[in-house]
């Protein structure tokens, strides 16, 4: 019997990508089957800046004195319990575009995601943040 290929087969071990063509059920298995910590994380109901990292410390499970801003994230990203056989996946549905919370800082918001990969190719860890945007 031959089984499907992974989807992570075809997705580096760290990246930062839409979930286009995905759902958040075929990464959840993918990150099932790649032995990865699995975080999926829902900003729909977000309406200011706050919101959003109060959302992405919940989902994610950082510490109450998370500092709820990019540099606090990035610092969280990066001392989350990984090891190069155990990484991190995580789906960010809905990333706002709000009056505090627009273009640029959601770019800056996927940057902190694409430095946190960086963090983890250097350590030897997966690291796959997929998101859509809302």
């Amino acid at each position: 019997m031959t089984t499907a290929p992974s989807l992570f087969a075809r997705i580096a071990p760290q990246s930062v990508q839409p979930l286009r063509g995905m759902t958040e059920d075929d990464v959840r298995v993918a990150a099932r089957d790649a032995g990865d910590h699995f975080r999926a994380i829902d900003c729909a109901s977000c309406t200011c800046r706050a919101d959003v990292f109060a959302q992405l410390a919940l989902g994610l499970g950082l510490p109450p004195h998370f500092g709820g801003n990019l540099d606090a994230l990035y610092d969280s990203l990066t001392d989350l319990p990984h090891s190069p056989s155990r990484g991190w996946t995580i789906v960010i549905h809905h990333v706002p575009l709000l009056r505090d919370f627009d273009q640029e800082e959601r770019e800056a918001l996927m940057d902190v995601f694409r430095d946190a990969a960086e963090f983890y190719a250097e350590e030897g860890g997966a690291f796959r943040v997929f998101f859509t945007l809302g």
